[in-house]
């Protein structure tokens, strides 16, 4: 599996609240994370780092033979909604994390199969023939409006509320967790990334440095241009390209 990571601050914020993971436990199997802090005083950092060291340690605790068959896809829920109720109680004791939470959207490769779970608007994204694909949905207001037909793809584009979120974890007692699963064929390319990636950058344009470089090499250009275009939040994106023969 060819795997490139890059995270950047971006041109107009003081810290960087994205945090992401890559964990590859053996050759067939790997654990993508990206999330997005929310939160002044620095909680959104607080949030997200806290959400990826809390799941890279519970993966870890399954040992390295990890293989679709065993692997404990419920549990893993259970996992996210346990970091839901550590980020509410840490907000709790100290109150400038008072409020503060995270996106996260994770990839789970294991074998020729991609488990997906996801909460907030960080997005994961294929490559297929030529075509790419928003596999996931942005728990977001105005994605509701779109899907509901009050608002345009174009007119969501540049609405006033467009980062303003439904679902996250430590904002609510209560969440709900996306979960979905894909079948890998030969020479997909998945990439995940927080919307400091998606709002400055077309999919479009998205696609073509999928289709025309390495992992690596797309992560940098893709931040690199995110940059060009403004930078206008934290950007982070993690690209995944599995080795299948069917």
């Amino acid at each position: 599996m060819d795997v490139g990571f890059k995270s950047d601050i971006g041109k107009r914020r003081e810290t960087n609240q994205d945090a992401f993971m890559v964990y590859r436990p053996n050759k067939e199997c790997g654990f993508f994370v990206v999330a997005d802090g929310l939160g002044g005083h620095q909680a959104g950092e607080v949030a997200s780092g806290l959400a990826v060291d809390m799941m890279k340690e519970r993966l870890a605790s399954l040992g390295e033979e990890i293989r679709l068959d065993h692997f404990p896809v419920d549990e893993v829920r259970s996992w996210i909604e346990e970091i839901n109720r550590m980020l509410i109680e840490e907000g709790d004791k100290d109150p400038h994390h008072k409020g503060m939470g995270t996106t996260f959207t994770m990839g789970c490769v294991l074998q020729t199969t991609l488990l997906i779970y996801h909460i907030g608007d960080s997005r994961l994204y294929r490559v297929r023939e030529g075509l790419i694909e928003k596999v996931t949905n942005d728990h977001s207001l105005v994605e509701e409006m779109v899907r509901s037909g009050e608002l345009t793809e174009e007119q969501a584009v540049d609405h006033p509320q467009k980062n303003l979120l439904t679902r996250a974890l430590g904002t609510d007692s209560q969440i709900e967790v996306d979960f979905q699963r894909d079948s890998i064929r030969p020479s997909d390319v998945y990439f995940i990334c927080s919307d400091g990636l998606s709002n400055f950058v077309s999919d479009q344009r998205l696609l073509s440095i999928a289709k025309e470089m390495d992992p690596q090499s797309a992560a940098e250009t893709k931040v690199e241009e995110a940059n060009q275009n403004g930078g206008g939040d934290n950007i982070t994106v993690v690209v995944f390209k599995p080795e299948v023969n069917i």
